[in-house]
């Protein structure tokens, strides 16, 4: 979702300043950057509502239940 070629993959963390990160929202809303975008949190809440998260056991009990019916 966020990044392009510069991340160094999933898992990776960097911790910024706020003075950072008010730099990033500022060049965003300005479009004079576009690696990065703002998420207003209605949009946040609409994404939030739309995920399953699923445990493992989860995962193993319909893996095991899709396997039954075949």
């Amino acid at each position: 979702m966020f990044g392009g070629k510069k991340t160094a993959g999933a898992g990776s963390s960097n911790i910024i300043s706020i003075e950072e990160l008010r730099m990033i929202r500022t060049k965003t809303e300005t479009n004079n950057q576009t690696d990065a975008v703002i998420v207003t949190g209605k949009e946040m809440q609409r994404i939030k509502d739309a995920t399953v998260i699923k445990t493992k056991d989860q995962k193993i009990q319909e893996k095991a239940l899709f396997e039954e019916q075949k």
